[in-house]
């Protein structure tokens, strides 16, 4: 008893002092009888008090097929293999000059040359963190697939080139604003800093119930979608344009995205975060000197910037963008800004697209945007196509002078024959008695549901053939007039 008593005393260091108990102990599944409940116990045994309080599970990392990694099967993944990269080569003379049996390291080599017929590319640090945290830590296993780091490392090559980009339209002797000084009062500022608004309280949701991956989830669909496909590419105009008065607070918005979603990405890519967030501008010299120390965002200061009326009619213009886009990408426009015509009955869905019309006409990359009727009562031309973007909207496309149309009558009407055949034959399936008695209920709405689409991919392949007849008529009585 004495012994134990001096022992215990010769614990009680200023370093037990400070970093013991601790609160959080991350490990595998597998390990909870072999190590957690020893330290535990021996915790519990030597000092009196547990060793944590909290205990954060994952399950077993595996490889890509869900097979548990194993040297003889050779789909055991290096972290430095992906940090670094490593070609094929190198993975094979590693198995050589292991101490597998030789047997082995055949099975082995074959399944590296199966796996990595190429090798492991390079990914980084960051980006093999941030894959790992991506995928659900709770459940059978985590299936680690290298397809997954190196989308991850574009992941990290996007917010270099979305900084690259917010550096440049900031320029020099940018003095920014704190978080609480920011104001937003254009609609696309209003929406952006909205979505990075909830995209804070999100982090902080999933970061209290320790959901890892509906963090780097959330994180990322903020980088990708909303920073770096909406807002970059709908103010691209304004920085052209020069105009001071709206340059200012587009430059502060830019700023403050940056610098907060460096924050939010930081607990994922630390290397990356830091180099970028010190070539941000800072506003004084108070600023905390790394982003490791920098202050987490929270709701409490950027509650100003909860717009959601703008979130809800931002997603009105993302239907009109995405209809006018898959125009584009039906008619092979991939260079040409074709004018497009909107016309929307309902007038408080119509104030929204003329209160986002400049965005809404850079990202549907349209030439002009006009909504019709207009004062003048116009109507769209003959040579346009069209689609519906909702139940109160409809999208006109004029592709005069941007397609053929007597080419594009071939492809229709092909097109066309196509699908009559195909909802002939299904229809008749469908109808037969058979079918209707031997076929399940799953199996009848499906085909159901393809006979729907089938209708309507028809019925917009008749419209456009329609708008080609008038412009071909058109291009035939063109020279007879001239003459």
């Amino acid at each position: 008893m004495i012994i134990f008593e001096v022992y215990l005393s010769s614990l009680q260091t200023e370093d037990l002092k400070q970093f013991y108990p601790n609160s959080l102990l991350e490990t595998g599944s597998d390990l909870v009888f072999f190590w957690v409940a020893r330290m535990v116990m021996l915790g519990k045994q030597l000092t009196g008090e547990l060793p944590f309080s909290q205990v954060f599970l994952h399950t077993m990392v595996r490889d890509a097929h869900g097979r548990k990694m194993s040297k003889s099967l050779g789909n055991v993944i290096d972290p430095l293999d992906v940090i670094h990269g490593a070609p094929l080569q190198i993975l094979q003379e590693k198995l050589q000059n292991s101490n597998l049996d030789p047997r082995e390291v055949v099975i082995a080599m074959e399944g590296q040359r199966r796996d990595f017929p190429q090798g492991i590319p390079e990914c980084g640090t960051d980006a093999l963190r941030f894959a790992l945290c991506s995928y659900c830590a709770q459940g059978n296993g985590i299936n680690l697939d290298v397809a997954t780091v190196e989308n991850a490392s574009r992941f990290c090559n996007k917010v270099w080139n979305a900084l690259k980009f917010t550096l440049a339209a900031l320029g020099e002797g940018f003095n920014p604003l704190a978080p609480e000084e920011v104001f937003p009062k254009s609609p696309m500022d209003k929406w952006i800093l909205s979505r990075l608004y909830h995209t804070v309280v999100d982090c902080a949701q999933w970061f209290e119930e320790y959901e890892l991956h509906s963090v780097a989830s959330s994180v990322h669909l903020f980088w990708l979608h909303d920073f770096c496909d909406v807002y970059l590419e709908s103010v691209k105009p304004i920085l052209r344009s020069g105009d001071p008065s709206q340059l200012l607070a587009t430059r502060q918005t830019l700023h403050s995205c940056v610098d907060l979603a460096l924050r939010l990405l930081s607990p994922f890519m630390p290397f990356l975060t830091e180099e970028l967030w010190q070539r941000l501008p800072k506003r004084d010299s108070k600023s905390p000197p790394s982003i490791c120390v920098a202050r987490y965002p929270s709701k409490e200061y950027l509650a100003h910037w909860c717009h959601p009326e703008e979130e809800a009619n931002f997603l009105l213009v993302q239907e009109v963008v995405r209809v006018v886009r898959s125009l584009r990408a039906t008619y092979q426009l991939t260079k040409a800004r074709p004018e497009v015509y909107l016309i929307c009955p309902e007038a408080v869905p119509l104030s929204v697209y003329k209160n986002y019309w400049e965005a809404l006409q850079t990202l549907s990359l349209a030439g002009s945007l006009r909504f019709l009727p207009d004062s003048e009562g116009a109507e769209p031309p003959a040579s346009c196509v069209f689609a519906r973007a909702n139940s109160h909207t409809d999208i006109y496309v004029d592709l005069q002078g941007l397609v053929d149309p007597q080419k594009e009558l071939l492809k229709l009407t092909s097109r066309q024959q196509k699908l009559d055949q195909q909802l002939a034959d299904l229809t008749v399936r469908v109808e037969r008695t058979r079918y209707q008695e031997q076929v399940s209920f799953k199996a009848k709405t499906a085909h159901q549901q393809k006979i729907s689409l089938f209708r309507s991919e028809l019925e917009k392949v008749k419209q456009a053939i329609t708008t080609f007849q008038k412009m071909t008529r058109k291009q035939k009585l063109s020279p007879e007039m001239s003459e």
